[in-house]
């Protein structure tokens, strides 16, 4: 950090926007020390990740340095520090009318006082720019989520991390709500609320009332007990379920994530063996034990959870152009191939059959849905084939089949890190 500071200060640039992402170090209070005796980065430092760092509450007093006098600062990431209740508190206490603050990711801290984190709250909500907050990992009491449904109700908030949080359905639905303030928002939002210990009555009440999920543009779901309601959520993404007087919707596009929602303990159908693929994921990719979860990036993560297939078969596939394969087109139109009746009589029971041809046909009339992820659900070999034709069929033609990921067991349409977008900075 020393001769980082070194090379700013010799540089005498004075003008341009700076990144630092100093994430997964082994840094140290005495790194934000650095950081701030370096007076040129006071105009110019508009993104800082020290995330993954031991910094302790040690560094109190120099984020609370940066947050005042780094007038060009809107995105602060300090997620997994072993920060405590002091440091939140200065943190909120550093924040004024003036802060153009736009991120702030706080998550995975511990012990953090729901006291802290309302007083943090409201500062932000008087923030003029502020718009993309992550809590995850953070345990968030009925007090907290209040004061998260005020920021939501308040703010225009663009993106919301609630993973790991664990704040349950009712917890999710009021934040859900809060967010939908009656009208469009600004601009769509990307709503994380993985591991939040939800049911199927979350998915039921957003089926109920489409309108709460036309603004979003991504929704994370994984790993909550939903089971085969998750997938209810499918049609209601597209705009002509929304009701004619609530307007077009500005969302082009839709990331879901339906992964690991279902007990695989409790599934009778048998599943892809991925074991090998999971040996041959995990020995390709670099030791990212020593990383917070939240840190993990988002292309590596699926790998790590044995989603990636062979080679060979990634090799293999291709989306159908609709011009010239006849066959597909007509799956396309009805969701459901000519095998369908009997491959379900020899493989499965009829309630899975069905539950498969209604899955198909709603992935296959979800034109905005740009990425979906269904993996680790308990799919068969055969139901996974059939969803994967279900989605390569109805797809645009294999120019565009690298914005379009589909993910279940043993089937992963693209690979390529290019079809994943952080909506972060």
């Amino acid at each position: 950090m020393e001769t980082l500071q070194q090379v700013f200060a010799s540089s005498g640039q004075k003008y341009g926007g700076v990144t630092l992402d100093l994430h997964c170090n082994r840094f140290g209070p005495s790194a934000l020390f650095q950081i701030c005796e370096c007076p040129l980065l006071y105009a110019r430092l508009e993104v800082l990740n020290i995330s993954g760092n031991r910094l302790t509450d040690a560094c109190a007093c120099y984020l609370s340095t940066i947050l005042k006098n780094f007038r060009a600062l809107r995105s602060l990431n300090i997620e997994g520090c072993f920060l405590t209740s002091r440091t939140i508190l200065v943190v909120a206490d550093a924040l004024d009318y003036s802060t153009k603050l736009e991120q702030l990711c706080i998550g995975h801290n511990d012990p953090i006082s729901g006291n802290a984190l309302i007083n943090l709250l409201v500062k932000l909500t008087a923030l003029k720019r502020f718009s993309k907050l992550s809590f995850n990992g953070l345990k968030p009491k009925k007090p907290v989520i209040d004061s998260l449904c005020e920021l939501a109700k308040t703010s225009s908030l663009s993106a919301l991390m609630l993973g790991e949080t664990g704040i349950g359905t009712e917890g999710a639905l009021l934040v859900t709500k809060s967010l939908f303030k009656g009208t469009e928002p600004e601009e769509p939002v990307k709503l994380d609320l993985s591991d939040c210990k939800l049911t199927s009555e979350y998915i039921l009440k957003l089926n109920a009332d489409v309108s709460l999920i036309s603004f979003m543009f991504e929704l994370n779901l994984a790993g909550n007990p939903i089971g085969q309601e998750q997938c209810l959520i499918i049609p209601a993404l597209e705009p002509e379920m929304l009701p004619k007087s609530f307007g077009p919707t500005k969302v082009s596009a839709w990331d879901l994530n339906l992964a690991n929602n279902v007990d695989i303990n409790q599934h009778s159908t048998p599943r892809h063996d991925m074991t090998n693929t999971k040996e041959r994921a995990d020995a390709e990719l670099p030791n990212l034990e020593s990383c917070p979860k939240a840190h993990i990036p988002e292309e590596v993560e699926p790998a790590r959870q044995a989603l990636i297939p062979e080679k060979k078969d990634v090799d293999e596939l291709e989306v159908a152009d609709s011009e010239e394969d006849p066959i597909r087109v007509e799956a396309a139109a009805s969701g459901i191939d000519d095998t369908c009746a009997s491959s379900c009589q020899r493989n499965s029971s009829s309630s899975e059959c069905q539950f498969i041809q209604e899955l198909s046909s709603a992935i296959t009339s979800a034109r905005k849905l740009q990425v979906v992820d269904l993996s680790n659900n308990g799919l068969s070999t055969e139901a996974a084939e059939r969803l994967y034709e279900a989605w390569s069929s109805s797809r645009p033609c294999p120019a565009y089949k690298h914005m379009f990921l589909f993910f279940t067991e043993g089937r992963k349409c693209c690979m390529k890190p290019c079809c994943r977008n952080d909506h972060f900075y």
